[in-house]
C-alpha cells in the first residue's frame, strides 16, 4: 500500500510527481549557500533501473547520495523552508534506516523559517518510494511531500468474539 504525505502547505509554482519510483538507491541534489536547488532520484522498480528527472534548476553544487542498495532503506528526511509563503526549501538532510545524508543547503536558519520532518519508525520495512513537489517561478525546489510503501502484514485469523474460527 503506498500513501502520499504532505510535508508543507501548498504553495504555487508548477506541480512534479514521482509518485511510484519503486526503491530509492541514489539522490542526485543541486544546492548552494541558501537554498536546495533541485532534486533528481536513481530508483530500482521490478528489478529495472530508473532515473527521474531533475526536479529545479540544475545549478550550485551537485552532490550524489548511493545508498547501500538493497539493504538501505530512504526512511525519513527534515529540513526547513522560506515561512509564510512556503517559496524555496533552504535545507534538506535525507535519513536511511543505515546512516544521515546531509544537511544540503543553507545551513543557518533565516527568520522567518519553518521546519518540515518526516521519520519512519517502527520493526516493519516501510520505505520513501516516492517524492512530490512544485518548482517556483526561479526554478528553484518549492514544496516537496513524500510517498511512503506501507509493509502488509497478513496476521492469521484467531478467536473472534471468544470463538475458535
Amino acid at each position: 500500500m503506498t500513501l502520499k504525505v504532505e510535508l508543507m502547505p501548498e504553495g504555487s509554482g508548477e506541480k512534479w510527481d514521482e509518485h511510484s519510483l519503486g526503491q530509492v538507491e541514489g539522490i542526485m541534489v543541486y544546492h548552494d549557500s541558501s537554498f536546495v536547488n533541485s532534486l533528481g532520484f536513481f530508483c530500482v522498480k521490478d528489478n529495472i533501473n530508473l532515473i527521474s528527472e531533475q526536479h529545479g534548476y540544475s545549478v550550485g553544487k551537485c552532490e550524489m547520495i548511493m545508498l547501500d542498495y538493497p539493504t538501505e532503506l530512504l526512511t525519513g528526511l527534515y529540513g526547513f523552508y522560506d515561512n509564510p509563503s512556503c517559496t524555496h526549501i533552504r535545507c534538506i538532510t535525507f535519513v536511511t534506516n543505515k546512516a544521515t545524508y546531509g544537511p544540503f543547503g543553507g545551513q543557518s536558519p533565516r527568520s522567518p523559517e519553518k521546519a518540515f520532518s518526516f521519520q519512519l519508525r517502527g520493526k516493519e520495512r516501510n520505505w520513501i518510494t516516492g517524492f512530490y513537489g512544485t518548482i517556483v517561478h526561479n526554478g528553484k525546489l518549492g514544496r516537496l511531500g513524500v510517498y511512503i510503501q506501507k509493509s502488509i502484514i497478513a496476521r492469521p485469523l484467531g478467536k473472534l468474539d471468544g470463538d475458535e474460527v
